[in-house]
């Protein structure tokens, strides 16, 4: 990665966090309240300096709060900023699975696998192509020891978990486009469950010829009677305008994007359903896709 680029995107977010949407909101309160009583009590001309230097205040801010992210959108088209130190979403791992554990997330799903038969504790390989710092998967691998799991990402983040036992990760960073190639390396030639929760085919999925694409891989490397593990809550528009707003530090009230379900449900509905067979399980935020490798 480019330093300058990389420091460059980091001053941008930073800019974009101090100027976000929430003192926006404290500033155009202030204005109302101040224009209300400026209006009620007949004293606009007295406070006239005051409303001006009210709006000037809320336009930079809106000003500044654009550049920064046009900027960082436009630097962060490379996946790699995004998810390095000072990115958009450098923190968004560690937010995300600090809430998953408050609400039993991978608990939940494990049950939802077991009682409707797949089974995560009988001999198998377990391939997490976009798995970040790999939580969620070494948990999976300590607690079930006859599966074999392959962790690897894009971008290797700092203090990923170290490969011990059953659990593999990948220093070395990989494109999930290129699974094929990067599994013959290490002399594996099909995974029996492909777990990509919010990973590549979330990302993806706004490109849809490289989600397409995305989809035919797995299907290749998938075995016979493989299936890809993807989460599929429902996320409505209410919860997208607040997530910003209400996020703050370390901290997340609920999840701030849209499922890869629904994501790929409406890009890429025809080629999913060509190449799998979907099952869906579980309602609230657990609620997860089974897609199961259709004979073709």
């Amino acid at each position: 990665m480019d330093n300058r680029k990389q420091l460059e995107n980091y001053i941008c977010q930073k800019l974009r966090n101090i100027f976000n949407l929430k003192l926006l909101f404290i500033a155009l309160i202030g204005l109302i309240v101040t224009l209300v009583y400026t209006v009620s009590n007949h004293t606009v001309m007295i406070y006239s300096k005051l409303l001006i230097s009210e709006i000037l205040v809320c336009f930079f801010i809106v000003m500044v709060y654009l550049i920064c992210t046009l900027r960082g959108q436009a630097l962060e088209q490379d996946v790699r900023y995004k998810y390095a130190k000072g990115g958009s979403c450098y923190l968004w791992y560690d937010k995300t699975y600090r809430y998953n554990k408050k609400i039993n997330w991978l608990e939940k799903v494990d049950q939802l696998l077991k009682d409707n038969h797949i089974f995560l504790d009988k001999p198998l390989t377990l391939l997490s192509p976009s798995g970040c710092k790999g939580k969620y998967e070494k948990e999976l691998a300590t607690k079930n020891k006859n599966i074999q799991c392959i962790v690897t990402d894009i971008h290797i983040p700092e203090n990923h978990e170290i490969g011990e036992n059953n659990y593999l990760y990948l220093a070395k960073s990989h494109n999930a486009l290129e699974a094929a190639a990067y599994l013959k390396e290490i002399h594996i030639h099909e995974v029996d469950v492909i777990w990509d929760m919010k990973g590549a085919l979330w990302y993806l999925s706004k490109n849809q010829q490289e989600c397409i694409e995305l989809l035919t891989v797995y299907h290749q490397i998938l075995s016979k009677d493989g299936v890809v593990i993807i989460d599929a809550y429902h996320y409505n528009k209410v919860k997208e305008v607040f997530a910003p707003i209400l996020e703050s530090g370390n901290w997340i009230p609920f999840y701030g994007e849209k499922s890869t379900y629904q994501k790929l449900n409406e890009d890429t509905n025809t080629e999913l359903n060509r190449l799998f067979d979907v099952r869906l399980l579980g309602n609230g935020e657990e609620k997860i896709a089974i897609l199961h490798k259709k004979r073709i």
